[in-house]
């Protein structure tokens, strides 16, 4: 199954746990009808599945909103809209009206509002629905008017910054009920996941994310950390192993050199060479061992060796 974009994502969470912004951005803040959210959105002719449906009611009138949620505006989700209109339609048997959002302007010119089929001059027909432009509605979401929105702010800039995530989590640490706090903060983390470096959030969140580790993001990040981390650590052991065979292997080379050149006086110097565990440090010295002439030259260059690892590892 293909992985949900996370925009995609965030949208349809804040669909669907906060309604009243989006009611407030298609009636323009003045929505008098009852709502109820429908959870079950698939219309099987065969499966499909719609972003968001609102059930309204005033007194004996009903109706449905349908909204769409839309980064690409194609030809092929104009026809989307137009189908899933004609099937909840049919499937609710009350007025549908289609609300297509579009969160994000990216590099697109025309936001479209209408679904045309046309063959001749006298042979067309559309479908229209009201398009909103999220970006339009920039100031609303800052100001708190539409608060619930604060996560996609990220969206409404061409190159977020991180001046735009501190005016989210201003404005989200504003809402007072904690659960929906941790919601709105789980939103913004996954959408600005689109924009923002991971490493980056990881840190920028820090004191959230540690109250939102059964979030599913977060359970991703935790789960690539931890296997990173494993790999890293396995890396690291294997390159930790081959360097210490390595190092093991000069110093028996060398001490069986000693022992051979100078007899058993060259037990004291094999247990000052083995003090050496800097690979290269034991690889320049080397060379100079297997020329000496004596044991007191031997002796001089392992000391060399040593005050050259001190300085080293004083440096490092």
């Amino acid at each position: 199954m293909a992985k949900e974009d996370p925009v995609d994502q965030g949208m349809k969470i804040l669909a669907r746990k906060h309604p009243k912004s989006f009611l407030d951005l298609i009636f323009s803040y003045k929505c008098d009808y009852n709502l109820n959210v429908m959870e079950d959105t698939v219309l099987n002719i065969p499966e499909k599945r719609s972003d968001s449906i609102y059930i309204l009611q005033k007194g004996l009138e009903k109706l449905a909103i349908h909204i769409d949620f839309q980064l690409v505006p194609g030809e092929k989700f104009l026809k989307r809209v137009f189908l899933y209109n004609a099937l909840f339609t049919e499937k609710l048997e009350m007025p549908v009206c289609s609300i297509v959002i579009y969160p994000e302007k990216g590099n697109y010119d025309t936001f479209p509002d209408e679904y045309r089929v046309k063959v001749k001059e006298d042979l067309q027909n559309s479908f229209s629905f009201k398009a909103i432009k999220l970006w339009d509605y920039r100031d609303e979401i800052e100001s708190g008017k539409l608060i619930a929105l604060a996560p996609l702010l990220v969206l409404l800039e061409k190159n977020p910054t991180r001046k735009t995530l501190e005016k989210e989590k201003e404005l989200i640490n504003k809402v007072a009920d904690n659960k929906e706090r941790s919601d709105l903060f789980s939103v913004a983390i996954t959408v600005a996941s689109r924009r923002f470096d991971r490493d980056f959030l990881y840190e920028f969140f820090k004191e959230e994310i540690h109250m939102l580790k059964e979030w599913d993001i977060v359970q991703e990040w935790i789960k690539e950390g931890e296997l990173k981390g494993k790999l890293e650590g396995e890396l690291k052991g294997k390159l930790e192993g081959e360097l210490k065979g390595k190092l093991e292997g000069k110093l028996e080379l060398i001490s069986k050199f000693l022992k051979t050149r100078f007899s058993l006086e060259s037990l004291k110097l094999q247990k000052k060479l083995h003090l050496i565990t800097n690979l290269d440090v034991l690889d320049e010295t080397t060379g100079r061992i297997f020329t000496s002439e004596s044991i007191e030259d031997a002796k001089s260059i392992i000391e060399e060796a040593l005050k050259l690892q001190e300085t080293i590892e004083k440096e490092s």
